[in-house]
């Protein structure tokens, strides 16, 4: 019996439109709702809910990798009609994360009675951190049950489903732990009780919709099977080396300049690494869109539609990313001077020097999926490790050649570039019908959208403007970007894009 999924572009679009709220309201919450929290607790209390996930951190890293091999061979399995193998995948994951959650409660116990040897906190707040850690780690499990109950969604395409509850969830949330604070007072339990209770509403929620979308699935004992052990793990063993790869370039650069450089410009660093990060989470919802869509047609046997989909999705992120760094570029004196409390001018250039990858980067996004839906994620791990490694050597040079702060903003930058702009679509050019001087085009396109993207906020920001013209040069910058996405993509897309809107 094979699932039932609808991978058109209407559907693409209207699972678009939902992830886009679904980001607009965790942005909107994030500026909102940490100020509130911060007033109410105090910087260094605030401190500690974000130290309250370290525990599992690690141990999350590891089961994330391990997910999506699961996911992956389930989703395959689901959207080919292949019922008897996707419940042997289902039974055995399920089994597997019972045992994993089983084999980490003796050392998470051991953590939480010895919490005070990881963590530095107020003895007096020692009873409200405890519950707090307690419920993280309670969701950290919870969380890793829920996992393989979401595939359903995503073999059958309804992220517009995962989009709902994830909005529903924010919203109560934010209502339920400000009201707690109003009422009760700032306790740290407050939040720990909400996500707790929210993650096993979520659990029931995900476990009655899988029975709905796949009611082929069965629990069944007899189901478990060995031969689905190897390939999970060699596919998330590789999953992993290419998250460390990856760690080793986005992880270590304020470590280097804490150690390395000073301590202050690190804090900085930090600070100012939010602006990229917030421009990588847009293509992670974008990516989010395309993923099941690209893993659907593959298990179909679609093979000319998804190497169309990377190669549209690739022009399409190519075309976003000039745009959004050409615009950054322009303000960033002015996210200086809005985001640090001493601004300084140096500070301006270090900004720049991390966003400017990303008009080259973005792509990479959705184009690492070729690896996990292939089953190839060894040569991803390579390109990864290959990079990491790079980037160290890069950062080490250039601090010794004198070049501070700036050298290892800019060995980030070259290895990225390495990595998301030449390696990884040269691989898939070799791998696939793509060919690649496409993905040069792409960079070109990347780089006239940065200038023409400059141009305009520059002068937007920089000189003497009305209303009008104001109002033109946003008329013409958009209508350039859809322009662009009508030779990417084709009319019948923006037809349904049309008949949607109307």
């Amino acid at each position: 019996m094979k699932i039932k999924s609808d991978i058109s572009i209407g559907k693409i679009l209207h699972n678009g439109s939902f992830v886009a709220v679904r980001f607009l309201i965790y942005t909107i919450s994030g500026f909102v709702f940490v100020p509130f929290l911060i007033s109410e607790f105090g910087s260094s209390e605030y401190g500690l809910i974000a130290l309250a996930g370290f525990l599992t951190q690690y141990i999350g890293m590891i089961s994330d990798c391990i997910g999506s091999a699961v996911s992956r061979y389930l989703n395959l399995a689901l959207n080919r009609g292949d019922s008897f193998e996707s419940n042997e995948i289902y039974n055995t994951a399920l089994m597997s994360n019972c045992l994993i959650v089983l084999i980490n409660i003796p050392i998470f116990y051991y953590c939480l009675v010895n919490l005070d040897f990881f963590f530095e906190f107020n003895p007096v707040k020692e009873h409200d951190f405890l519950i707090l850690v307690t419920c993280n780690v309670l969701v950290f499990f919870i969380a890793l049950l829920t996992g393989v109950f979401k595939t359903a969604i995503q073999a059958s395409n309804r992220i517009d489903i995962s989009a709902k509850i994830d909005i529903t969830k924010i919203l109560i949330r934010l209502i339920v732990i400000f009201l707690g604070i109003k009422t009760i007072g700032a306790y740290l339990w407050i939040i720990g009780v909400v996500d707790l209770v929210l993650a096993m509403a979520t659990f029931v929620i995900y476990v009655s919709i899988s029975k709905k979308l796949a009611p082929q699935l069965k629990v069944d004992r007899s189901y478990v099977s060995k031969k689905w052990i190897k390939p999970v793990l060699n596919m998330s063993s590789w999953s992993l080396v290419a998250v460390l790869g990856f760690s080793l370039i986005t992880q270590t650069d304020t470590w280097i300049l804490n150690r390395f450089v000073d301590a202050g410009v690190a804090g900085v660093f930090a600070a100012l690494l939010v602006w990229p990060n917030f421009v990588k989470q847009i293509t992670k919802q974008i990516e989010s869109v395309i993923a099941p869509v690209l893993l659907i047609d593959y298990a179909r046997g679609n093979e000319v539609r998804f190497t169309e989909m990377l190669s549209h999705s690739s022009r399409f992120l190519s075309s976003l990313g000039g745009i959004i760094t050409g615009g950054l570029l322009v303000v960033s004196p002015l996210i200086i001077n809005y985001w640090l409390p001493e601004s300084e001018e140096r500070y301006i250039l270090l900004l720049q020097v991390m966003i400017f990858y990303l008009a080259y980067t973005l792509p990479e996004s959705i184009l690492w999926r070729y690896f996990l839906i292939t089953n190839q994620m060894s040569l991803n791990g390579i390109i990864s490790i290959t990079a990491g490694i790079l980037n160290i050597l890069l950062s080490v040079a250039f601090i010794k050649l004198g070049y501070g702060f700036l050298g290892v903003a800019l060995a980030t930058s070259i290895s990225l570039i390495v990595k998301d702009a030449i390696l990884v679509p040269f691989i898939i050019a070799r791998k696939t019908t793509i060919k690649y001087s496409k993905f040069v085009v792409d960079t070109i396109i990347s780089s006239i959208m940065i200038g023409i993207s400059f141009l305009m906020f520059n002068y937007i920001f920089n000189n003497h403007y009305d209303n009008i013209s104001m109002l033109i040069l946003l008329l013409l910058l958009a209508g350039l970007f859809l322009s662009s996405l009508i030779i990417i993509f084709n009319k019948r897309i923006f037809n349904v894009l049309i008949k949607k809107i109307t």
